[in-house]
């Protein structure tokens, strides 16, 4: 009888036990069979993820496009920038005129002989190793003769620059043009008054390198102007005089500037 009970004893243990390992394999098997099915989902995204962008190397990082556009625009106007310049420094000149008697009432033999210091600037583009355009512009207030109450001279020429010797970051450059100069005087004994003429100049320069983007620009030239116009301001309720007249004026002049680039 007690062989028996253990018999049955075992027969029931080992039912159990068949029970627990049946129900355990049922848990354990959709668990594998759902972490299959997401591990391939996770395998095709990213397979897709890296289909639709660029590959970047380790150590990289991926920049959108406008990032490229902004650069190739920024590189451009530097392109375009780089031959600019501008110059500005102290502008000195001798300026001698003989002017034709009916320009002054207060003498039939007027002439004029100044020398001063004003101010020099310029605008210039290089086109390349050879040949270069400036603008430049100048002006000084002269001191005025015992006649003059107040005297002022400017002038606006167009260049063309052309470099002839290098050495090494440094040249040499000539240049001419034409321009425009004006003359402006006012007096005791006479009204004020502004002369206008064409002229034309011709110099040399000397370019030297200092930094990356700036330079020394030094240079002297000659400058001839024909006076063509005198322009005698009206009283308040009239109109401007305007004359045609005639004198040469010579203007001898030298500079020194310093010139900014890009």
């Amino acid at each position: 009888m007690r062989r028996g009970t253990t018999t049955l004893t075992r027969l029931r243990l080992l039912v159990t036990a068949v029970s627990v390992a049946t129900a355990l394999l049922g848990m354990i098997g959709p668990s594998r069979a759902l972490g299959a099915d997401t591990l391939e989902a996770n395998d095709a995204f990213i397979a897709e993820g890296e289909a639709a962008s660029p590959a970047v190397a380790v150590g990289e990082t991926s920049e959108p496009a406008s990032s490229d556009s902004s650069a190739g625009l920024m590189e451009k106007a530097f392109e375009i920038l780089e031959p600019f310049y501008f110059r500005w420094g102290p502008r000195w000149f001798d300026f001698d005129s003989t002017l034709d008697d009916r320009i002054t009432p207060v003498s039939s033999d007027y002439s004029f002989d100044r020398r001063n210091v004003g101010i020099d600037l310029a605008v210039g583009y290089d086109f390349g190793p050879r040949f270069g355009v400036e603008a430049e512009i100048g002006g000084a207030s002269l001191s005025p003769k015992p006649e003059e109450a107040d005297a002022f001279l400017g002038g606006a020429m167009l260049l063309g620059v052309i470099p002839i010797a290098r050495f090494g970051a440094h040249e040499f450059r000539l240049a001419g043009g034409l321009g425009m100069t004006m003359l402006y005087q006012k007096g005791p004994d006479f009204p004020e008054r502004v002369y206008i003429g064409t002229a034309g100049q011709v110099g040399g320069r000397l370019r030297l390198q200092l930094q990356r983007h700036t330079r020394l620009s030094m240079g002297v030239d000659y400058t001839v102007q024909d006076t063509r116009w005198e322009i005698l301001p009206g009283a308040d309720d009239g109109d401007d005089e305007i004359r045609n007249v005639g004198g040469t004026a010579w203007i001898r002049g030298a500079f020194a500037g310093l010139e900014f680039c890009f």
